[in-house]
């Protein structure tokens, strides 16, 4: 078993964690009472992060909606269909780009 310090990335307090893996599987995931803000705390979405990286309907692939019905494409057809979508809206002159990270109203671009 592998002791790793990490952080929670799930809203903006980013609570110290320390992560218990075993050949790359999270085991068990706790609060890291050493971390310089969060000293201790985390909630449960950080504690459970564990299922969530390790549950049976995760995602593992970009889904693309093809034909009323979503079918799973390459890292790089999503990367590059979505990379010229948001140049060509650039181009045009959009500004209809916007980046929602965490909670609250933190992570908004314009």
């Amino acid at each position: 078993m592998k002791i790793q310090k990490t952080f929670c990335r799930i809203c903006e307090a980013q609570c110290g964690l320390i992560a218990n893996t075993d050949n790359e599987k999270i085991i068990s995931i706790e609060p890291n009472p050493d971390h310089v803000a969060s000293k201790g705390y985390a909630c449960m979405k950080g504690l459970k992060m564990g299922d969530f990286a390790h549950g049976p309907d995760r995602l593992t692939s970009p889904l693309k909606k093809i034909d009323g019905e979503f079918q799973a494409i390459s890292w790089s057809q999503a990367l590059s269909e979505i990379g010229k979508k948001l140049y060509d809206n650039q181009q045009a002159g959009s500004r209809l780009f916007s980046h929602w990270c965490g909670s609250h109203g933190n992570g908004l671009c314009r």
